[in-house]
């Protein structure tokens, strides 16, 4: 999960702008309604863009450590989460996992399922209806802009992501540095691992640094729970029980996924 979101790339990251994009609504039935918001707070919402190739328990128990974080670690910091999206990536994101085009709707689905019985957590489709893959700052740009118009009040959108995606966001040639700008300016939530060291990584980074008031760490989490050890255990004929929603694994099995490697990229 945690390297998932972002990669380099084999085409230039930079074209594309929001006005390119193609329009899709956002799903806010799952969005708090407006009465329950609370005046003296930020409202937020959470978009996790990733493959997805299975989901796992982990990326919806993310968005619970999240919501979490605000609730309990640090209420002072008074941020009200509201809603919280799963944004599977498009295939010409070009990683073999996702297991090209074929498999993109069946993404969609599994997410649905993984998400059906939260009562906050939703899937936006937005990404997967696009003509080509879409740059981080863009998804987060479109959410922002969709909820303030529904709405009529200002909405953040926090990126949820893994302590590996905030180092690369100061790696050369994986972001543009204005779109990383734009990224931290919207917030981050980063969930950390034991093997890593997130605050030292924000603490060696100028930009990261600059933008320390809106990345909030919470988490530390060290397991084996990942869509590539279920694909694997899945390719194998091992269990995947306790890893993935049982509605997930059964649309796997009913669809027969994952029970071949992935296609070769193309040359």
């Amino acid at each position: 999960f945690f390297c998932d979101l972002e990669m380099a790339l084999p085409f230039d990251p930079s074209k594309g702008e929001l006005g390119d994009t193609i329009p899709a609504e956002v799903d806010y039935s799952k969005i708090l309604p407006v009465e329950r918001w609370k005046e003296d707070h930020e409202q937020a919402v959470l978009l996790a863009c990733g493959s997805y190739s299975p989901p796992t328990i982990l990326h919806t128990r993310i968005f619970e450590s999240a919501r979490d974080h605000f609730l309990v670690e640090e209420p002072q910091k008074k941020v009200q989460i509201i809603g919280g999206f799963m944004a599977p990536v498009h295939f010409k994101y070009g990683k073999a996992s996702l297991y090209g085009e074929h498999y993109q709707q069946h993404r969609v689905e599994m997410v649905k399922l993984a998400t059906a019985s939260s009562d906050w957590v939703n899937v936006d489709e937005w990404e997967v209806k696009q003509n080509a893959w879409t740059r981080t700052r863009i998804a987060l740009d479109r959410m922002k802009l969709e909820l303030e118009k529904k709405y009529g009040k200002r909405v953040s959108v926090f990126l949820l992501c893994g302590a590996d995606l905030l180092e690369t966001l100061t790696t050369p040639g994986v972001f543009i540095p204005t779109d990383v700008e734009v990224i931290l300016s919207h917030g981050v939530v980063c969930i950390t691992r034991k093997d890593s060291n997130a605050q030292a990584t924000i603490d060696g980074s100028e930009v990261l640094s600059k933008h320390k008031a809106r990345i909030h760490l919470t988490g530390e989490w060290d397991n084996d729970v990942s869509s590539s050890n279920a694909r694997k255990n899945l390719l194998t004929g091992k269990s995947v029980k306790y890893w993935i929603d049982p509605g997930v694994e059964a649309y796997i099995r009913a669809h027969r996924l994952y029970f071949e490697p992935p296609p070769a990229p193309p040359a």
